[in-house]
């Protein structure tokens, strides 16, 4: 793992630097062969892997990123050029405060004069279902986030991920043991739904990287981790 100190070298702001998302991004440009420096948020700096990250040349910056801290929330993003932007949903499981929180990291992102914002989304599944399924917070707050930074102007790439594959692990879609020793795994979707599974912690952050770096990608790109095709602008490329 190589992190430059150059300051010649794009500074990369990362949001939640400790969670899976974001310790897989700054894992990934780490490993990239493209010089980056890393600024990694957390409310507490003290985690072992904050100080894991510190040791390795990141910049660790301890702010709580919420509306009635916007002022140093912005000291964190200063003189950025890239920022990776993710919301904590289960942490309070409150739609109104996700929105808040996503529109005050992207309206920070633009005030401070980014070059690209990455921010990991969702669909709103309101909107997929024909408001069949209007209970679905987790996802409807993202996707409004999405569409306040799509219209914000600011540089934007949407970085989706897919279904972590962890979760088969967890309630309530855990994997159940069967009489016969095999696991079932239910999900309420019908047989011939194709999932698309992502292990966050390693691969995750290679989408992100692919945004920043790739050609075809950059600001106006939505890339969907978890499967092979990348998105530009409604034009489709495999990569």
């Amino acid at each position: 793992m190589t992190i430059s100190q150059d300051p010649s070298a794009p500074l990369v702001v990362l949001v939640g630097i400790t969670g899976l998302q974001g310790g897989s991004v700054a894992h990934a440009l780490a490993d990239s062969d493209k010089p980056y420096r890393i600024c990694g948020l957390t409310r507490d700096a003290s985690k072992p892997a904050a100080q894991a990250f510190a040791a390795q040349g990141v910049q660790i910056v301890s702010v709580s990123l919420t509306v009635d801290n916007a002022a140093n929330v912005r000291k964190a993003f200063e003189g950025a050029d890239i920022a990776f932007t993710v919301t904590n949903f289960n942490e309070h499981m409150d739609k109104q405060r996700e929105i808040s929180e996503g529109k005050l990291l992207v309206d920070t992102a633009k005030a401070v004069g980014v070059k690209l914002l990455i921010w990991s989304g969702l669909e709103s599944l309101s909107a997929i279902s024909g408001g069949k399924y209007s209970r679905v917070g987790f996802f409807d707050a993202k996707s409004e986030v999405t569409e306040y930074a799509k219209k914000s102007g600011v540089p934007l790439s949407l970085v989706e991920a897919g279904y972590y594959a962890t979760n088969i692990f967890e309630a309530p879609y855990a994997l159940k043991k069967q009489p016969d020793g095999s696991y079932v795994f239910g999900m309420p979707v019908p047989a011939s739904t194709q999932v698309p599974l992502i292990d966050v912690a390693h691969d995750y952050g290679i989408y992100v990287r692919a945004a920043i770096e790739h050609p075809a990608l950059g600001p106006g790109s939505e890339v969907f981790s978890g499967t092979l095709t990348f998105v530009r602008r409604y034009h489709r490329k495999v990569v």
